[in-house]
């Protein structure tokens, strides 16, 4: 399910049509959060009240101080009054900006423009930026299918990262293209600019997919017979993916552990799934 993050800020536009407020909120759903403002309350109630009661439930405040508005002043006010956790308080401002003696002291984000604020929100959520259309990734190709075969191939990829010890994002993209042949288009790309993913990188990745699937014993194999196809597996640009394939999920790993779960919304794909199991305290004691 997704988690619900608060935004206060004042709008520098139509309240609907505020690019600022989209950027944050298109920002946050790719963390898995949806994005309310105050408006958007759809109950009768007292506005301040409901106003003050979403602040306290939500599960992420963003607090953008731009626009030096009284109200916001009020909200994070609040916040720090209600004893919120400042890891569950996000303040954002535009540079030039000059905010009050009070709340200056606060650890605010500084942004320059739409662009830096999505970076800069990204990384403040710890999610790293969508890979783009061109860039290019593995299309791992299965056959000989039966039983929990996407859960079989999903449980084989995840274990693949762990063994290289992958650390960034990953893109997850499945499909039936054929009545035999089940396909995942994989997509990565590192926390830091220095680490790349070539050919040899790929390779290995494909061999230890396809090692762990006729691995006898493997006790994920016991109710499918999911052979990769090697020769059938392939580059190909993301781009494809998004064409051809359905989006089953994205995660972000740490030394290959899957860290967090990014679009919730996912969370029935075999991916999805098998990143949660292992995203539990039990799972990543090694």
């Amino acid at each position: 399910m997704s988690k619900n993050a608060f935004v206060a800020m004042k709008f520098e536009s139509d309240a609907w049509r505020d690019k600022k407020y989209q950027a944050i909120s298109d920002t946050l759903s790719e963390a898995g959060f949806k994005a309310l403002r105050a408006d958007e309350i759809r109950t009768s109630g007292v506005s301040t009240d409901e106003v003050t009661r979403h602040l306290r439930s939500a599960d992420l405040v963003v607090v953008d101080l731009s626009g030096q508005s009284l109200n916001v002043s009020y909200e994070l006010g609040f916040c720090h009054g209600s004893g919120r956790d400042p890891e569950d308080l996000i303040l954002l401002c535009r540079e030039g900006v000059d905010i009050p003696f009070n709340y200056a002291h606060y650890r605010h984000n500084p942004y320059r423009d739409l662009r830096h604020l999505r970076t800069t929100l990204r990384y403040r959520l710890g999610i790293s930026t969508p890979l783009t259309d061109d860039q290019l990734g593995y299309a791992l190709a299965f056959v000989d299918l039966s039983g929990a075969y996407g859960g079989t191939a999903a449980e084989a990829i995840l274990d693949a990262l762990r063994t290289v010890k992958f650390t960034g994002r990953c893109e997850y993209y499945a499909g039936d293209v054929m009545q035999d042949r089940y396909v995942i288009g994989l997509a990565v790309k590192g926390h830091s600019r220095r680490e790349s993913f070539d050919h040899k990188w790929w390779i290995r990745i494909k061999k230890l997919v396809a090692n762990s699937l006729s691995d006898p014993g493997n006790l994920s194999n016991s109710r499918s017979t999911c052979v990769l196809d090697e020769l059938g597996s392939e580059y190909a640009e993301v781009r494809a993916f998004r064409q051809h394939l359905l989006p089953r999920g994205v995660a972000e790993f740490t030394e290959g552990y899957p860290t967090q779960l990014l679009r919730p919304h996912e969370e029935d794909s075999w991916f999805s799934g098998a990143v949660l199991e292992r995203l539990q305290p039990h799972k990543l004691a090694d």
